[in-house]
């Protein structure tokens, strides 16, 4: 090659290193600005990669818009995959890196470290230098870093407990300080340590982008059903006050159609994030391989059958009769009017009463489906 055709080279390639970093930085504060919440996942891919990407997004391996399973040439860029509900919640998919000697700074460069907010390492089989390499390497640019080890289906907990035992060991012998490290079934999140990898998350994710990933999340444990409560509480709020504050109906506010549909698209999302829609308990339904009436039979709630205007409507009347502290306490603030008060007052205690009802069926739900199965 001559110096001639040398120098045009480079100049193609920072041309290219520098319209990709002006991309880049576009896609980082789009995202900032939007609150997306990205989430990288790099490992190996194959079934049990993909599968948990699938399983954390609410989809079967053989549903529309799955990660694949690992039949097709692994790409070497990272895959997006967003939830099917929830777009603004994405999955990456990054390659392993290439090569035991690889450059962690290149291939974090080539992964666009800087569009995550989290950045998990997933190993499904043994942990080669490699991964140790790249753990360093992400450890060192302070952004959190978590890394789990996707179980095979049917491996004893003895098993498990060992291989994380020689990952931990693995950082040691090297000098290095053990990330945060789980204990994942690709196949079952209720299962082992995925709960535990959440509370992790909770004390490094912003609490917007959090609340975001929970609500995301399918319904498979009660404790998470308990952690969404909790992250659809500012939702519940913000309604409440939005609804709340609007110029005055007949003293609780029920009869304005906008305040009305605020109110039931809320439930309505609730009571999907809590898998109580249709399409999830069919879902559940096939998973355990029960009859879906027998899970819907574990439903006692009206709104966890069917969230209506009319029903909305409904429960906003049976708060208007209830004296609740809470009521008593918003009324007697100096700020606002008592009217707005106590339209506030009713729509935030029976938005958090349909919200604490929902959980309840779904929490009966999986204990139905789920028994004292593991």
């Amino acid at each position: 090659m001559t110096e001639t055709s040398k120098k045009k080279k480079k100049l193609k390639n920072a041309t290219e290193a520098l319209d990709k970093s002006q991309l880049d930085a576009k896609e980082v504060i789009a995202d900032l600005v939007s609150n997306t919440t990205n989430i990288a996942v790099a490992g190996e891919r194959g079934r049990a990669k993909s599968s948990f990407i699938n399983v954390v997004r609410g989809l079967r391996d053989d549903e529309e818009g799955a990660a694949p399973g690992g039949q097709e040439e692994p790409a070497a860029e990272p895959t997006k995959y967003p939830n099917p509900k929830y777009p603004d919640v994405r999955i990456w998919d990054l390659p392993a890196p290439p090569a035991p000697d690889f450059d962690p700074e290149e291939y974090l460069e080539d992964m666009r470290l800087g569009r995550y907010c989290s950045f998990i390492i997933a190993a499904s089989e043994t942990i080669d230098h490699s991964y140790y390499t790249l753990s360093a390497a992400v450890m060192a640019t302070n952004k959190p870093l978590y890394f789990i080890i996707l179980a095979s289906p049917g491996e004893s907990p003895e098993c498990l407990q060992e291989r994380k035992r020689r990952s931990v060991e693995g950082f040691k012998t090297r000098g290095m300080e053990a990330p945060r490290l789980f204990l994942v079934s690709s196949w079952a999140l209720r299962r082992l340590e995925f709960v535990d990898l959440l509370q992790a998350l909770q004390t490094d994710l912003s609490e917007m982008k959090m609340n975001k990933l929970l609500i995301s999340l399918p319904a498979f444990a009660a404790p998470v059903l308990r952690m969404k409560s909790k992250a659809f509480r500012n939702d519940i709020m913000r309604e409440a006050h939005t609804s709340g504050g609007m110029p005055a109906v007949p003293f609780l506010g029920v009869g304005s159609k906008p305040d009305l549909r605020g109110l039931e698209t809320l439930l309505t999302r609730i009571r999907e994030s809590f898998g109580l829609d249709r399409a999830s308990l069919e879902r559940l339904a096939k998973q355990v391989d029960q009859p879906v009436e027998q899970l819907r039979a574990a439903l006692s709630s009206e709104i966890s059958s069917e969230v209506s205007r009319s029903l909305v409507k409904k429960l906003l009347a049976q708060v208007k009769s209830q004296d609740s502290a809470a009521a008593r306490v918003l009324d007697s603030s100096p700020a606002g009017g008592k009217k707005v008060n106590k339209r506030f007052s009713a729509k935030y205690r029976m938005l958090k009463s349909a919200m604490d009802e929902l959980e309840k069926d779904a929490e009966a739900v999986l204990e139905k489906a789920w028994g004292g199965k593991d």
